[in-house]
């Protein structure tokens, strides 16, 4: 992402109502802070200003005052679907939308991307697409330019069953003649991560997964290995209970939704140091999109 132009060449004053640092600390009132291009150069609090050396001659004021607002650090979208458009309820235009070519799918991708930067994220953890989008915007903002964002990763294509599900967003195990040779793919494709999808989603209707996993805790441990060995960490898309044990026990790096995880499940993911990434919905009444 670019800098403003005038952090190029000199430093920008700022002054807000409240400062949260990141560090866990309570938060900072009347906060004036000064960067430039390198580095925060000045924060002080409760109304202290920089001195004269730290910002440019003659000045006696902030470059931008903003007393009713926060100042925090860049947030991170620990999993997206960039290729998606996930605001549209309507299935039938939901289906018309994959329909659209890799070309158009990104084009409106990056249209995100600068849309989540105005909302203060600064990097996303993309949950992969099989037309290349998400590889695509990790290569863009991998350039030292970053015209887009400062981060963006993607595993590519998941990794699925023929005929479960995952279609949409994943490319088949039963292509390629073992798992390694699979997750070789992904890597050589550019995959920041590998993604597995070793369950279904949930059942509306009876409020389970009432489908068996997709894949067993050999196959989920023999696509870890193989990515362990070439530098990968793996994530699972995995929900209900029987499908996280196979996901957990394979060895995964990181559980992705998580629906109907038991306590004892979670005490597992603690002990081994294994990530949750829940998907919760905004409120009681707010629709679920699964993905």
């Amino acid at each position: 992402m670019r800098l403003p132009p005038s952090a190029l060449d000199r430093p920008v004053w700022l002054h807000v109502g409240t400062l949260v640092d990141g560090t866990g600390a309570a938060p900072m009132r009347d906060a004036h802070v000064v960067y430039d291009q390198a580095s925060i150069r000045f924060v002080g609090i409760g109304g202290r200003t920089p001195p004269a050396e730290l910002v440019r001659p003659g000045q006696d004021h902030p470059d931008f005052a903003a007393p009713d607002c926060t100042l925090l650090p860049g947030l991170t979208e620990a999993h997206a679907h960039l290729f998606l458009a996930g605001g549209e309820l309507d299935l039938s235009k939901r289906a018309a939308y994959l329909k659209q070519s890799p070309a158009e799918l990104l084009a409106a991708a990056k249209l995100r991307l600068k849309a989540l930067v105005c909302l203060g994220v600064i990097g996303v953890r993309d949950a992969g697409d099989k037309d290349g989008v998400g590889l695509a915007l990790s290569k863009l903002c991998s350039d030292p330019d970053r015209t887009l964002m400062p981060y963006v990763e993607s595993p590519g294509a998941a990794i699925f069953h023929q005929g479960r599900y995952g279609g949409f967003m994943a490319d088949a195990l039963e292509n390629y003649p073992s798992p390694r040779a699979c997750v070789e793919a992904r890597v050589a494709a550019g995959a920041d991560r590998i993604k597995l999808i070793p369950t279904g989603i949930i059942n509306f209707k009876v409020g389970a997964v009432i489908t068996e996993p997709q894949m067993t805790t050999a196959e989920v441990a023999q696509l870890v290995a193989a990515a362990k060995s070439l530098g990968r960490q793996t994530f699972a898309h995995a929900s209900g209970d029987k499908g996280i044990d196979r996901a957990v026990e394979g060895g995964v790096d990181s559980i992705e939704h998580g629906f109907f995880l038991r306590d004892d499940q979670l005490a597992r993911l603690r002990d081994l140091q294994t990530a949750w990434v829940p998907t919760l919905p905004r409120s009681r009444n707010s629709s679920i999109t699964p993905t």
